[in-house]
């Protein structure tokens, strides 16, 4: 797996990706209000890497529908 930068949104350092797993979005169904339909998402977490910031935090991908 390649080293995977991103933007720290809290300091604006850089952050580096910790996991990625596989999970699931609940949106509620807007034909039957009483459900909420799944979505297959995939979950990047990232920890900054500036001294004194070591914020973490996930980026959501939306899985493509086939």
């Amino acid at each position: 797996m390649d080293l995977q930068l991103m933007i720290c949104p809290k300091c604006g350092g850089n952050a580096t990706l910790l996991q990625m797993r596989e999970d699931f979005e609940e949106m509620p169904d807007l034909s039957r209000p009483s459900e909420k339909a799944r979505f297959p998402v995939r979950v990047e977490e990232f920890r900054c890497q500036e001294q004194g910031c070591e914020n973490e935090f996930e980026r959501i991908i939306k899985e493509p529908t086939p």
